[in-house]
């Protein structure tokens, strides 16, 4: 027969489980905003990866709490160079995107 600890660790399994799903779903959503606005900027992403910098809890303009996340990742405007740029995420949705003062070649 199951017993109560029992259920909170399946349910713990799950719930660490899908939550891991959410981060790395979160994080490639990531990857795809910066390497877009890469693009629409004229400098190359580098190594097309992003790196969970901060978390918070803030509130949305509904007034919702939700996680706000902050990734950080490098570009490139000449080839030569490594410049930081910053993404924030407001739970699932891209708040902001900054790209470091560069040379434009």
């Amino acid at each position: 027969m199951l017993e109560l600890t029992d259920l909170l660790w399946v349910f713990g399994v799950f719930w660490f489980g899908w939550y891991a799903l959410q981060v790395a779903r979160l994080k490639e959503l990531t990857l795809q905003a910066a390497n877009r606005h890469c693009e629409q900027h004229g400098v190359q992403l580098l190594d097309a990866t992003v790196a969970l910098r901060k978390l918070a809890v803030a509130r949305d303009s509904a007034g919702w709490l939700r996680i706000r996340r902050i990734y950080a990742f490098e570009f490139t405007a000449t080839g030569e160079d490594r410049n930081n740029g910053f993404i924030s995420l407001l739970g699932p949705k891209v708040e902001a995107i900054e790209l470091a003062p560069h040379r434009i070649h």
